[in-house]
């Protein structure tokens, strides 16, 4: 099911004369859209921005939905090149490149790289299911040459959170987004005892891409949404969480 999110700064009056912007955004995006929807409204404080969270498939059944969409933000580069080609939306924008980490909440020896996933005590490697994440973790497993050994433990989830990561069992590693890692709730987890990153050469990082849709291309306030992810503040709060910007 959708989770819809209503995401504004609180150190502001919402203006009943402001507009309304209509974003639906994948999952992983969820706490640096936060971030960058607060300091927006320090700018913007009469405009309401509704944000939509939904997995791929979900994205992709929104075409059907009677709700109109302003803008998307999608690592699906497929669903968002065909809203182009079918002449549905602007040309799709690279805002951000995602980067993988391996983790685990047991401080495991991260001296051996990816070779640690051979080990017999990691029963069970979580992987996102998003179709590019799970591509990019395959790659990387297979330059470091464990995808055979790998691939007997790998179980596949939606999403991960905070919680479901620090809760994370002995036996139980995960490749995750880099992003999660640098939220607030992470912040206790340390480079390369906590958590490793996982070399950028082995695998092709993931684009994060924006869409503006062309029935809200008239829209004011959707256009100062737009271009202010290509603003230096906006760049500032995405590479806080270590997303690579070009």
């Amino acid at each position: 099911m959708l989770k819809k999110l209503l995401l504004f700064s609180f150190s502001f009056f919402v203006s009943l004369f402001g507009g309304e912007v209509q974003v639906v955004a994948s999952d992983n995006t969820l706490y640096a859209l936060e971030a960058i929807t607060k300091e927006f409204n320090k700018h913007h404080a009469d405009t309401k921005i509704i944000v939509t969270h939904a997995n791929i498939p979900e994205l992709k059944d929104l075409q059907e939905s009677q709700t109109k969409y302003d803008l998307i933000l999608s690592e699906d580069e497929e669903f968002v090149e065909s809203l182009y080609k079918e002449g549905k939306s602007e040309e799709p924008l690279v805002y951000a490149i995602e980067e993988l980490a391996l983790f685990s909440a047991w401080q495991p020896d991260y001296n051996k790289g990816l070779k640690l996933l051979e080990e017999k005590k990691i029963t069970k490697v979580l992987i996102l299911e998003k179709t590019e994440y799970k591509n990019a973790a395959t790659d990387a497993m297979k330059h470091e040459k464990v995808y055979e050994s790998a691939k007997q433990k790998s179980t596949y989830v939606h999403e991960f959170t905070p919680s479901t990561l620090s809760h994370l069992q002995e036996n139980e590693i995960a490749i995750v987004p880099k992003s999660l890692l640098f939220t607030q709730e992470m912040q206790k987890f340390i480079k390369d005892r906590d958590w490793l990153e996982i070399c950028s050469k082995t695998y092709v990082p993931i684009d994060q891409k924006i869409v503006m849709l062309k029935s809200a291309k008239a829209k004011r306030e959707v256009e100062e949404v737009y271009t202010f992810f290509r603003s230096e503040e906006a760049k500032n709060i995405l590479k806080d969480f270590r997303y690579l910007i070009e």
